[in-house]
């Protein structure tokens, strides 16, 4: 069963997050002003809603071509423009939002590190093996800690049908820490809407061997070159 493959993982559970220590750090202080939404804008990423073309989603809908009527999962949350475009080619769609999980699960300091996994698996991936044949992850694995990050993608793995495709971005300034959210809205088959969310804090750095290490279990991970700040990345089951 999956929930014993995360226990392999972790090894032994973790026992309960020490209550932290009395004064808060300038790290703190930093973290408590992202998770309000109110960290500064970093310089040099939009911060207006713009629409941008898509590479990656050009060939994440071209590979879910001929599987009508396969499940596709939208971990961005709930977008009615991507609901609209995905089910009018025929697929079924299902959206969880990553980040709200995250939110809620991960900063409950009474939980172990074991059981906040347990949790957030159980809200956001909580479905049948080889279920999907697509998942719309688009920036949510970035903000991932690296344990949470390896169990989900270890998730993904079992969800997914046999060739079954990923599409993801992740910010290419691999020193910059704060880093914005976005939401994003299918306009076409090729183009995509960004609309910024919120600025959050990349818990770890990732180049692109880390991203090919991240999905070694995969098929393939193909980088696509962009213009801007995204880095695209499709990847196959």
């Amino acid at each position: 069963m999956w929930k014993d493959r995360i226990k392999s993982l972790l090894g032994s559970a973790a026992a309960p997050a020490p209550a932290p220590e009395l004064g808060v750090s300038a790290q703190d202080r930093t973290n408590e002003a992202v998770q309000a939404g109110a960290a500064p804008w970093p310089r040099g990423f939009p911060s207006e809603e713009l629409s941008r073309p898509s590479r990656c989603l050009e060939h994440f809908l071209a590979a879910l071509e001929g599987r009508r009527g396969s499940g596709v999962l939208d971990l961005g949350g709930a977008s009615q423009a991507n609901i609209t475009y995905i089910t009018a080619l025929g697929h079924r769609m299902s959206s969880e939002s990553v980040l709200h999980a995250l939110d809620t699960v991960w900063h409950d300091d009474g939980l172990s590190e074991a059981r906040k996994i347990e949790d957030f698996l159980e809200q956001t991936l909580n479905y049948q093996y080889s279920t999907f044949a697509g998942v719309l992850i688009w920036d949510t694995l970035q903000f991932l800690p690296p344990p949470l990050l390896q169990a989900a993608i270890l998730r993904l793995h079992d969800i997914l049908e046999q060739d079954a495709v990923m599409l993801a971005y992740f910010h290419a300034d691999e020193k910059q820490t704060l880093v914005p959210a976005y939401s994003y809205r299918i306009l076409d088959g090729h183009t995509i809407a960004v609309n910024p969310k919120a600025v959050r804090q990349r818990p770890q750095s990732l180049n692109s061997r880390a991203i090919e290490n991240l999905f070694q279990n995969f098929k393939t991970v193909k980088f696509f070159l962009t213009k801007d700040h995204l880095r695209e990345v499709l990847i196959v089951r």
